[in-house]
């Protein structure tokens, strides 16, 4: 099996009969897409696709469809292993919204897939050979209850799953979406595959400050903002997690060298480095808790001396 995706949906109705019709590609809708999803990075215009060619884009494309009442969100900045940590604003999950996910690699034959409901991660799993289940939250579908109940064995006895999951992957396609990339489609599963995404290119994060921005905030996972609140910014930093997003850097855009960061270690302890104007001034200290990088992160958005004394600093080699 050679399929891939990194797929997210937003649907206010159903998307397979949304899909299966032939739908009038919104492209203004997609163009405030791309603005909406990835905050603070440049976006170019490139040619469009047919979902069924996209696969995984390279680094950098993404791909996004929008309906009647249907999103199609397709690039590698929401391939996902871990779901429930996708950053939230790319969720974006409603009231009377579903969200789906679906994240698949057929080299490693990886799997990942998700339902939001109102707001509610209702369903993720996520497995591997090599890794074996790496997130499995609420009860599964009714798709999944076949290969759950040992219907769908691997012909192979080293296999190191009960069942393969790119198949569960190409079902839960047909169930989330009315389409499989691998198999005998059924009726009204090609003109699904046939839809066409407005295609964009993406800089990195902070490659498009928003306008009399002062500060930005930037993640790991891409997750970036202009001028965040106090809240946004603890927010994210109490979702540093392994294995894809593990820094945080917030930085002064009306300064040079002016930032604070952290790093989340595996023991769960935060590396913290602040810069104030060059390399005569960069320090670092480690501290054990979340709670501790917060008032860092807030002291220093406040402009505060005085939170530089709740920790012993060290000043960095060379600097």
């Amino acid at each position: 099996m050679g399929a891939k995706t990194a797929m997210l949906v937003h649907a206010d109705t159903d998307p397979i009969p949304v899909l299966r019709s032939t739908p009038v590609l919104d492209r203004v809708a997609a163009n405030e897409a791309a603005t909406q999803l990835f905050p603070g990075r440049s976006i170019d215009v490139v040619e469009n696709r047919l979902l069924g060619e996209l696969g995984i884009p390279d680094r950098g494309l993404v791909y996004i469809g929008c309906y009647p009442g249907v999103r199609m969100v397709c690039g590698s900045g929401v391939y996902t292993e871990l779901p429930s940590r996708l950053p939230p604003h790319l969720i974006d999950a409603k009231p009377g919204r579903r969200v789906y996910a679906h994240s698949m690699y057929s080299v490693t034959d990886s799997l990942a897939f998700a339902l939001w409901e109102n707001d509610i991660l209702t369903r993720s799993l996520s497995l591997s050979p090599d890794a074996g289940v790496r997130e499995d939250v609420g009860e599964p579908l009714s798709f999944e209850q076949p290969y759950w109940a040992g219907e769908c064995p691997v012909d192979a006895p080293e296999y190191r799953l009960d069942f393969h999951p790119l198949e569960l992957g190409e079902d839960a396609l047909r169930s989330f979406f009315g389409f499989v990339l691998e198999g005998v489609a059924g009726p009204g599963e090609a003109q699904a595959l046939a839809v066409p995404l407005c295609g964009f290119l993406l800089g990195p994060p902070g490659s498009a400050p928003a306008a009399g921005a002062s500060v930005r905030v930037v993640s790991e996972n891409g997750a970036c903002r202009d001028d965040p609140s106090r809240d946004m910014v603890s927010a994210m930093l109490n979702d540093l997690t392994a294995p894809n997003n593990n820094y945080l850097i917030l930085d002064r855009l009306d300064a040079e060298q002016v930032y604070i960061q952290t790093y989340r270690h595996g023991d769960g302890s935060f590396e913290l480095e602040y810069r104030d104007g060059g390399p005569h001034a960069h320090f670092q200290t480690v501290v054990a808790s979340v709670a501790e990088v917060i008032t860092a992160f807030t002291g220093w958005m406040d402009n505060e001396p005085r939170w530089r004394n709740q920790f012993s600093w060290t000043k960095l080699e060379g600097s």
